[in-house]
């Protein structure tokens, strides 16, 4: 288990001890296994190692405090791209998003959402694209926009 780089010596010892019994029952061929436990545990003991007591429970979230991208729906990057792109084609300025007050975009996002509230697969009007398509870009916005301390 690592923690900050740190690894905790009783779970790479049950590991190891893992693997060599694998390698056993495969009778891998070549492979002094005691020889390469032993060296290997002397390298285990060499490295620092952090108290029970400070190491988070990494049980259910192993990634301590690390985001995870990959686990972003593919779709809401594609629905945040087709607004996009049909906002670049009307503005021709793919960054001027950055010059508009933050307040302007809460005002959008919830303009779009009262529409879905009435009907989820409503479409914006003036785009053609679903309503809440335009919600997730503006929710975007309003991250990027927000994290900068934007002014209102």
């Amino acid at each position: 288990m690592m923690v900050e780089g740190l690894v905790r010596i009783e779970d790479a010892v049950m590991a190891l001890n893992e693997d060599v019994a694998w390698l056993r029952s495969e009778g891998v061929a070549g492979v002094d296994v005691v020889e390469m436990r032993s060296r290997v545990l002397e390298w285990l003991y060499k490295l620092p190692t952090v108290p029970l007591a400070d190491v988070p429970d990494q049980t259910a979230k192993a990634d301590a405090g690390k985001i995870e991208p990959m686990h972003v729906p593919p779709e809401l990057i594609e629905d945040v791209a087709e607004v996009r792109r049909y906002g670049n084609e009307k503005y021709h300025d793919p960054e001027n998003w950055k010059e508009v007050e933050v307040e302007r975009y809460w005002n959008a996002l919830f303009r779009h959402l009262l529409a879905c509230m009435h009907d989820r697969h409503s479409v914006d009007p003036e785009s053609g694209i679903e309503n809440y398509k335009h919600m997730a870009c503006n929710i975007g916005f309003i991250c990027a926009l927000e994290r900068e301390g934007h002014d209102d």
